[in-house]
Order: structure tokens, then C-alpha cells, then sequence
């Protein structure tokens, strides 16, 4: 009994049968993935921090006002500190190095503008 085997022709038209179907599945990933990274990026964009047009109106009026919210209200909700009784100049400062072990990125020069702000408009 003799074998046949296949010739090239046929081998070739699998290989493109094959390669057919994976360009398929490519070309549905593809949208996928861009939706995806969309919706993804309209999530950071809708999530992005306080800015001075969304500053509470708790917080009292003074210069550095914008920074502190930069800095506090993207993850406080300015009920954690202006209904508080307040905190003195020592104890914001205590608070601002708990704040920065938590993860808050803060240079020092902002450092002090926050602490001048919430020593003197949020007291004891």
C-alpha cells in the first residue's frame, strides 16, 4: 500500500488557513484593547484630583488654599479636617509627616506652604 503524502500546494494553504484565523483573533483584540485604554483613560481623567474650580467651600479662604486641596482633598474628604476642632502648628506638622509615611508626594517648600495654611486657618 503505497502512502500519499501531502503535497506542498496543500501544506502552504493550511499555513494560510492558519495564519488567517490568528490575523482573525489579532484583529478583534485589537479594538479590545484600544476600548479598553480608552475607557481607562477616561477614568484617570475623571479621577484626577481637586482643582481650584472643585475646592470645597469648607475650606477657609487664604493664600496656598489650591495647594493644600491639591494635596489633601484627593484623598480626604475636607470633612476629615475643617469639622475637626483643629490642630495646633506641632500637631499639623505631625500629621503632615504621618500624611507623607501614608504615600503623599510633597516637596519640602510645599511642605511648609500646607503647614503655614492649615496652622493658621485650621487652629485649636
Amino acid at each position: 500500500m503505497r502512502r500519499s503524502w501531502p503535497d506542498a500546494d496543500s501544506c502552504d494553504d493550511r499555513a494560510a488557513s492558519v495564519m488567517t484565523s490568528s490575523q482573525r483573533r489579532f484583529d478583534v483584540i485589537r479594538p479590545a484593547r484600544l476600548l479598553i485604554g480608552v475607557i481607562g483613560a477616561i477614568l484617570v481623567f475623571l479621577s484626577v484630583g481637586a482643582t481650584t474650580a472643585q475646592i470645597d467651600s469648607r475650606m477657609p479662604e487664604g493664600p496656598n488654599r489650591a495647594l493644600v486641596a491639591r494635596k489633601c482633598l484627593s484623598c480626604h474628604d475636607a470633612s476629615n479636617f475643617v469639622g475637626t476642632a483643629g490642630r495646633s502648628r506641632a500637631a499639623w506638622d505631625v500629621k503632615i509627616d504621618d500624611m507623607i509615611l501614608y504615600g503623599m508626594n510633597i516637596t519640602p517648600e510645599e511642605r511648609a506652604l500646607v503647614l503655614d495654611y492649615l496652622a493658621t486657618y485650621l487652629p485649636p
